[in-house]
């Protein structure tokens, strides 16, 4: 993945608890920029110390990062022990915030304009989410990035 120099600003989703959408992705970056960008910033931050270059990216519709998210956000993804209704409950409280709006309608126009981009590691295990979510509107990304480790 070629990326240029970082050069916005980043932090963490405060209306989001440390945890609250799942056990190993402890939190949600939000990144002044676009995802390559925001890609690039969190392998250069949480990486293995390998180059941001043998990272391999790829865009994905939502649709597709839909089950996983549901998984992850369910439970005990590797063990099985999955609620898919806790894991909508938990996607919906991130898109509502992300969104900035509990209403339906506004939270699906956020969906429908989202660009996700998702990315491999060469570090990665078996268990791992790695997904920017571009809001091109706002000029803002977050990122889902965690590992369960066995």
């Amino acid at each position: 993945m070629a990326a240029s120099a970082f050069h916005g600003w980043t932090g963490r989703v405060e209306e989001l608890e440390e945890d609250e959408l799942s056990d190993w992705i402890p939190s949600v970056t939000v990144v002044r920029g676009n995802a390559e960008e925001a890609i690039a910033h969190q392998v250069a931050v949480g990486g293995c110390g390998h180059a941001t270059a043998s990272v391999r990216a790829a865009v994905v519709e939502f649709t597709s990062a839909y089950p996983a998210l549901l998984r992850i956000f369910g439970g005990d993804a590797a063990y099985g022990g999955v609620s898919e209704a806790r894991g909508r409950l938990a996607l919906w409280r991130l898109l509502r915030v992300l969104a900035g709006s509990t209403d339906p309608v506004d939270v699906g126009g956020f969906v429908a304009r989202i660009r996700c981009v998702t990315w491999q590691d060469p570090c990665d295990e078996i268990w791992y989410l790695h997904l920017a979510i571009e809001d091109p509107d706002c000029g803002m990304t977050w990122v889902l990035d965690g590992q369960d480790f066995d």
